[in-house]
């Protein structure tokens, strides 16, 4: 992942999935996803404001995913 703090960009590549029926080969390993995903949680509630954490943008691997949509599909320009 990156963060852009100042830009309050996140970026998360396939990283965070937002998708439904993903399958894992172990509860060991959901474990791990999700103690991943709470350490992301906390590091960005320890550094951004309420009001910064509403302005944070998260972009996924796949468009389909992105509230702003269209932010990195060439020719569609930023949303």
């Amino acid at each position: 992942m990156y963060i852009l703090k100042n830009d309050k960009l996140l970026f998360t590549g396939d990283a965070l999935w937002l998708r439904i029926g993903q399958s894992f080969r172990s509860v060991d390993r959901l474990r791990l996803v999700l103690e991943d995903a709470q350490k992301l949680v906390d590091y960005i509630k320890a550094s951004y404001t309420p009001y910064d954490r509403y302005a944070l943008r998260v972009y996924t691997g796949h468009t389909w995913q992105n509230v702003y949509g269209g932010f990195i599909i060439p020719g569609k320009g930023e949303s």
